[in-house]
């Protein structure tokens, strides 16, 4: 009986552990071989072109600065392609983001690829670049802050109700939708509007060399085309996300790359090490192809 355990052993062992390396070697072949790229970045890549992506609307600034100091601090990575897709976003927020990045182009190469939309403050923040590169579509530009509310003072006196309002200074409850904007209130919030949006205009004058004679259209918060932008200087070539990719690796003479996204670590306990983001980041994460879609977003409250 003994013997027959052993047989079966012998000769189920070898296959067995054939079909195992098999389906390893299978599913590395995946993770590295996904659409003719190699994805999987590893510890004996020496050199990696590192990847942010900015999404959505700028609301905080803490995740992208969090990238932003993992890019400032691996040595490995030799230049950065910032990947915009936002349409702007909360004031502060999107000017730290901005600072983070300039301090990162002065350390690294940095080539911005716009996607489908990089206006207001998505395009304050692509000023950071070296370079910016933008496809012909993408709607960018929008050089301006706006501040928006709704007064309802009309439907509450329809439906009845009186708002009841205590302060302590004249102008506490500026811009409240419960009653009519006073002239005064205007030119206050006004003065605030028009101060932020020279600290953007400064910042588009310090980082691109425009032509003075187009300060007054570029200026009054209209959206450019991609095409249209190239024109009158406020980026600098079209092309597509891997276009930018192979100019940054030609430009700083590394054919051979790769890209490299910083995913945040969530706290899953051991669970979510192993089989989340945890484990990603231990293994010095996928490539995550940059393949964004975004809408039109109207911003409200004191917005770039």
């Amino acid at each position: 009986m003994k013997k027959l355990l052993y047989i079966v052993k012998s000769k189920l062992l070898y296959p067995i552990t054939a079909l195992f390396i098999l389906m390893v070697l299978f599913i590395f072949i995946l993770v590295l071989d996904k659409d003719g790229e190699r994805n999987f970045v590893t510890s004996f890549d020496r050199s990696l072109i590192g990847v942010i992506n900015i999404d959505g609307v700028i609301s905080s600034a803490d995740e992208h600065l969090e990238a932003i100091e993992e890019m400032l601090m691996n040595d490995r990575v030799k230049g950065v392609i910032l990947r915009v897709n936002s349409p702007g976003g909360v004031v502060v927020p999107t000017y730290e983001v901005f600072q983070g990045l300039k301090r990162l182009s002065e350390k690294k190469a940095m080539y911005v690829s716009m996607g489908t939309i990089a206006a207001s403050g998505g395009y304050w923040v692509s000023l950071a670049g070296d370079k910016i590169y933008a496809n012909p579509g993408t709607i960018t530009g929008s050089i301006g802050v706006i501040a928006e509310n709704v007064g309802v003072k009309g439907l509450i006196d329809k439906i009845g109700l009186k708002m009841r309002i205590l302060k302590s200074g004249v102008n506490k409850d500026i811009g409240s939708p419960f009653r009519p904007i006073h002239p005064a209130e205007k030119e206050l919030l006004q003065g605030v509007l028009d101060d932020l949006h020279q600290v953007f205009i400064s910042s588009v004058l310090e980082n691109r060399n425009l032509d003075v004679a187009n300060y007054d259209n570029l200026f009054d918060g209209r959206v450019f085309t991609g095409n249209q932008a190239k024109a009158v200087g406020l980026i600098d070539e079209i092309s597509d996300y891997y276009g930018v990719l192979q100019d940054i690796k030609i430009d700083l003479n590394l054919p051979d790359a790769k890209e490299y996204v910083f995913l945040k670590t969530k706290d899953d306990g051991l669970f979510g090490f192993f089989f989340g983001n945890g484990m990603v980041d231990l293994m010095n994460n996928f490539l995550i192809e940059s393949k964004h879609m975004a809408g039109a977003v109207f911003w409200s409250i004191y917005g770039y």
